[in-house]
This record gives structure tokens, sequence and C-alpha cells, in this order.
């Protein structure tokens, strides 16, 4: 298993202001894993990569993954107020995707939604108080981690025992537009010679009630369609809950010994979805459970070996219910999947300038596949009045109970070459063997020039990744006419990318500035299409995504920071099934051809406390293809700005031993909605004023 890394510390509030540089000049020489699944800095990790702090998230206020990933350059997320659609550089994963189009991990261990390969970004992903730091990487991943690490990687580090060392207890306090929530969590952790363990758990409630559905729904431009009718959300209530927790052993088998367990509870009352948008009875609710063992024995001072199993199982909660705007029936989900992935992986320094990392891991899902049973609500009568199916009856639906069993074997090796004290290169590959979808072989090649007493930095990659159909894609059941059917044939979607990037210290720590270029090829990219009396997701075009991203970290003054990111990404070139013509052309749907985000950190005179108030500028959207088929033609959604503000102050010493810190953040503080692309028919609106109070307190 990769060595893990923390996030430097912030500097001392009491320094003078070269002291002050030198510190932030410290923070910018990050430590990540998860590029070659070996610690190196940051800027000699032959990818393009951001990694974000606790100190940055408590100082923020930010609550979930999605918060995290909202300014960090390449990545955009569509939020429906149910699940967050995050794409990466252009590319989205389409409708009911949940950011499929990467691969999200908790210290290294995969946590996505094995029915869908869906992600969570909510707060139900993981208690953020338990997080260390987030690497993120912006580009293909599958030379290593194999399906679904497609156009980028989130690794969610999170903190050892011994950094908690105590407990902690954390209430919030929330406001949607205005409706009230809140919520709280709990986080312990200890470490003596052999054992080191952290606990966490925590939980939110909001109520996003009273939005309506955005003017630019092609289905309300039909006088008849029954949305025409309907008013605002009602009731749109959130209830996300996590749990985190791991235990490390020293010395055992001369080895260590980790056990890891994460959960994400997904609930949510979902106003906005494509099959029964404003309905007032869909509630999605979904467990996600992942448990991993895993043993690392170091064989000498320049090699080691690690071994690991783990089991994985989702499934709808109880309370689930969908409601797609019949009168006399709901319809609950029928789906779940469970399996084990067990791995093996060897490190080795054959000679001083040579790494080598060699692993292979299988992967057993056993699906349940999705069909809907119908829940009568009422009785259904026939003609004479006589009661077909009395109410609380329920039918189950085609293929009901029907299972599918996938397995993968992988194979990687990586060779990190240091090429004298300034340059280093990689090469890696993988083959993925799969019973359904066959032969992926992915691979990369990296160069990376970075003297350690030079300010400067360049990159330059070659990569392959693919993402592999879900179960759900290839064997769901539709739920009623014009809903989604699976399509057998897909095939895995392909990427070849491209990058070039170069990173520059500033002088006395005055700050860095990166700035990258990637030209992406995108193969067999899938679409949801009209088949008949159905959507189904075909391979219907390939493309080619070109474009940049910027990041600065500016430390303009010893109490002021500012930090600066930008992104441009546009398809360029397009090629289609030669049976779609005549079809709306839409390009880069879901994703903004240009968004940039301004965010400054200023310490006030007084306190301890810091003002974070951040300004994003975001572009036009295009509409989904479904949209684009409604509408009779391609559209785009306005360009919208978003404002957020927090006021925050560390845990300190305010009565005894015990710390005590706060963040209020207030969100879209200029309360403009804008609109979100949506599916079948439906945009999405954008939630209003927010604010949420965060109050840690050590016990």
């Amino acid at each position: 298993m990769p060595a893990e890394s923390s996030a430097a510390e912030p500097a001392p509030a009491g320094l003078d202001l070269v002291e002050q540089m030198e510190a932030v000049e410290d923070q910018l020489i990050q430590m990540v894993v998860s590029t070659t699944k070996t610690s190196r800095r940051a800027e000699e990790a032959p990818s393009v990569v951001t990694v974000v702090g606790a100190d940055e998230i408590q100082a923020r206020g930010l609550t979930s993954l999605a918060d995290v990933l909202r300014t960090v350059p390449g990545f955009y997320d569509v939020y429906d107020l149910a699940w967050h659609n995050v794409g990466v550089r252009g590319v989205s994963g389409g409708a009911r995707a949940a950011g499929n189009v990467v691969l999200v991990m908790i210290d290294g261990m995969p946590v996505d939604d094995r029915s869908t390969n869906g992600n969570f970004f909510g707060p139900e992903l993981i208690p953020m108080a338990a997080v260390d730091h987030v690497e993120i990487i912006r580009g293909p991943a599958s030379a290593i981690y194999g399906a679904n690490a497609y156009v980028g990687l989130i690794n969610v580090i999170t903190r050892k025992g011994a950094d908690v060392s105590g407990a902690r207890l954390t209430v919030q306090g929330a406001l949607d537009g205005s409706h009230p929530g809140g919520g709280g969590g709990l986080m312990a952790g200890g470490a003596n010679d052999w054992l080191d363990v952290m606990v966490a758990a925590d939980g939110l409630f909001q109520d996003r009630s009273g939005l309506a559905l955005p003017a630019s729904s092609p289905r309300l431009g039909n006088a008849s369609d029954v949305l025409s009718g309907r008013g605002l959300s009602l009731n749109d209530r959130s209830r996300p809950a996590s749990f985190f927790s791991r235990a490390r052993l020293q010395r055992i088998l001369k080895g260590t010994l980790s056990f890891t367990a994460s959960m994400q509870s997904f609930d949510s009352v979902a106003e906005f979805q494509d099959f029964g948008p404003l309905t007032h009875g869909t509630r999605l609710q979904r467990l996600n459970q992942n448990y991993r063992l895993a043993w690392e024995l170091p064989l000498s001072a320049t090699s080691s070996l690690s071994a690991s199993a783990g089991y994985f199982h989702v499934a709808p909660g109880a309370a689930e219910r969908l409601d797609i705007g019949r009168s006399d029936y709901l319809l609950l989900r029928s789906a779940s999947s469970q399996g084990f992935r067990a791995g093996l992986e060897g490190q080795a320094r054959p000679f001083e300038p040579l790494d080598v990392l060699l692993g292979m891991d299988f992967q057993l899902e056993d699906h349940q596949l999705q069909t809907f049973d119908r829940l009568y609500e009422h009785d259904l009568l026939a003609p004479d009045g006589s009661v077909i199916q009395p109410a609380g009856t329920t039918i189950p639906g085609a293929s009901h109970g029907a299972w599918a069993s996938f397995t993968n074997f992988g194979a990687y090796a990586q060779a990190l070459a240091s090429l004298g004290t300034d340059v280093s290169a990689v090469l890696g590959g993988r083959l993925d063997v799969h019973n359904v979808y066959g032969n992926n072989p992915t691979g990369r090649l990296g160069l990376v020039w970075a003297p350690p007493s030079s300010a400067w930095s360049v990159k330059a990659m070659a990569g392959a990744s693919y993402k592999a159909p879900s179960a759900e894609q290839l064997r769901t059941q539709p739920m009623a006419v014009l809903d989604i059917k699976g399509n057998p044939s897909l095939k895995a979607q392909r990427a070849e990318t491209f990058e070039l990037a170069a990173a520059h210290r500033l002088p006395g720590g005055l700050g860095e500035v990166t700035v990258n270029g990637f030209a992406q090829v995108v193969s067999d990219r899938v679409e949801f299409m009209q088949t008949g009396l159905y959507l189904q997701a075909q391979n219907v075009a390939s493309e080619w995504v070109v474009g940049g991203e910027l990041e600065a970290h500016l430390n303009l003054a010893r109490t002021l920071q500012l930090k600066l990111s930008a992104t441009l990404a546009r398809t360029v070139q397009r090629s289609t099934d030669p049976d779609l013509e005549g079809l709306p052309e839409v390009t880069n749907p879901l994703f903004p051809p240009y968004q940039a985000h301004l965010l400054a950190s200023w310490q006030l005179p007084f306190g301890g406390l810091k003002l974070s108030p951040e300004l994003s500028y975001v572009g036009p959207r295009a509409a989904s293809q479904s949209n684009a088929l409604e509408q009779g033609e391609a559209y785009s959604l306005p360009g919208y700005l978003y404002t957020a503000l927090t006021l925050s102050a560390p845990p300190r010493r305010l009565v005894g031993e015990t710390e005590t810190g706060f963040a209020l953040r207030l969100t879209n503080l200029l309360d403009q909605r804008h609109a979100e692309p949506g599916f079948g028919g439906i945009d999405v609106p954008s939630q209003g004023f927010t604010a949420l109070l965060t109050l840690t307190q050590s016990l």
C-alpha cells in the first residue's frame, strides 16, 4: 500500500513577514501518493494534481467533496439537488451518471456505487473532520487504477489517530432560504506504540423546498404537458450521513495490519429527477458500504510487499420511493450489488535511480439487476368497480430478482526513473480482463523536469484510459415508456490524453503559478438516444476536446492570500454515427467552455478570525442531448456569477484545555438563481442563499 502523507500545518500567526513567506513556500511543496503510489513532491509527480488541505477546508467551511471540487480547475458539478454529476475537462457522464467519469477513493479504497459506477460527492461521502487532505488528479489514471479512472482521480486522505488524539464534537446549523436545518458529528482517535485508531461519524438535515422548474425547460413549452400545472418543490429534504473508521496495528507478522470501514448513507427527496419532476413522492435512499483489510510488509530498506482484501455492498434503503406521476402506484427499485476485491502489490528499488511497481488485483461483483416493482397506494379498480389490486400490494417488475456476475482481473507495472537530479520519467501499463467487456489495455508515459534548486518545473505526459459500462447501463429495465432501457451491446468509452504543464514558485515564498494545456481524444462516447419507445445509452460519438487550466496561489501580504483558478475546455472536432444525422448537434453537454474562480483569505487583526470571500464566473452550459431533442434544437443555459463568504476561526483554547473553533459559510450571497442542464425535458434550478454554521469542540 502507498505511504500516507499529511498536509502541511498552517503558518503560525505570530511570524514576521519573511518567516511567513517561508512557511507558505513550505506548504506549496506538497507530497502526494496517488499519482504513482509512492510519495513524491506534487511538482515532481507525473500528473496534473491539486492538493486541498484540512486547513483550507476548515477556513472555507467546506462540508463535502463537491464543495472542495467546485473551484478546482478542470471540474464542473451539475447538481440536481439530489446527485452531484461531476464532469472533468468537457466530459460528463450524462443522465443519472453521478460523476461516474472519475474514480473516488478514500485512502486508496474505491467507494463508488458499483451498480451505477457513480460516486458520492455530498456530505454522505465522509465526515469532513476526518479529512487530512484531498489529492485531485486531472487526466487519465487507468494505467494503475483500471476502469473508471477515466478523466480524473480523487483520493481523500484521512487523519491519523495520533493527529486527532482525543475526541471532537461538531454541531451545525443551516439555513436554506427560509428553511432551517442542521446536524453534527463526532470524531475520536488516538495512538500508542502499536495501535493507531480513528473513528468519525456525522449527519446533516437540509430543506430545499420552494424551487420552481427553470423557464428554459423544454417541457414547459408544451401547454398540454402535466408539468405546466405543477408548482414549487415540496418537502425537498436531504438527510445525508456518513461513517468512517480505520485501525492500524504495528508489528503484525513483521508488518502493519490495517482495517478500514466506510459507509455512505444517501437519503434525499428528489423533486427534479428526469423521471418524475415535482411529483412530490420521490425519495432516493441508498446505503453504500466498503470494508478493507490490508497488510504491509517491508522486505528491506528498498522493497516492500502489500496485500489487501475488501468487501462492498450497496442497496436502496427501505424508505426509497420513485414517483413517476401515477395516481395509483409508486415504484420500488429492485437493485443491489455486492462483491469483493483483492490485490497484491510489490515495490522495489533494484538500483538507486529506478523504482518499480508491480501489482495485480481481482474483483467479483454480483448484481441484482435493476428493475422496478409497483407499490399500489390506492385500490386498482376494474370498470365494474371490483378491486383488481388492493392498496398496499406490491407487483414485481419484469426480470425481478435476476442476477448477473461481473469479474475483472487486472495486472499492472510501472517504472519510475530518476535521470539525474533534475529529470524523472515514468512508464506504466495495465491490462484489465473483464468477463463482459473483454480486454482493456491502458498505458501512460511522463517526463518531468523539476530541479530541486529551481523555481520552475515542466511536465509532459500522455496516457490512455477507459470507462466501463455499468450494470445499470447494460441491463436496467425502464420505469415507463421513454425511460432508460439497458443496452447489452454498450462498449467501454476510451480516451487518449496529451498534457503539457509548467509551474513556477515565486521568489520569497510569494506563491506559485501553474498552467497546463491538454488535448483529449474521446472514443465511443456514450449518450442517451431514443430507440423506439425508450432511451438507451449508445456509443455514438468520437471527439477531440482541447483546453487549458490555470491555478495560482499568491501570498500578497502576511495576512492576505489569493487563490485563482481558471478552465477552458472545448470540443474542436466531433464525429457522430451517420444514423444520427439530422438530430440536434450538441457539443460539451453540461460543461462550461470557460470558468474562473477567485478566492481570498484575509487574516483579521483580532481574535484569530479569518475572512474568506469567493467569486466565480461560470460560462454557458450546453443542454443535454435528450433536452435538445425535446426542444427540437440545441440550446445553452446562460452563464452566471457565484459568490460566497466564510468567517472562521481555527480551534483554539478558550476555556481550560479544550479547543473551540467555528466557521460561518454564506453561499450565493446575491441570491442569484440560475439553471443547470437536466434531462427528460427539464432543466434544474439552483439553490438560493444558504448559510451554514459549523462549531467544533474538543472533548
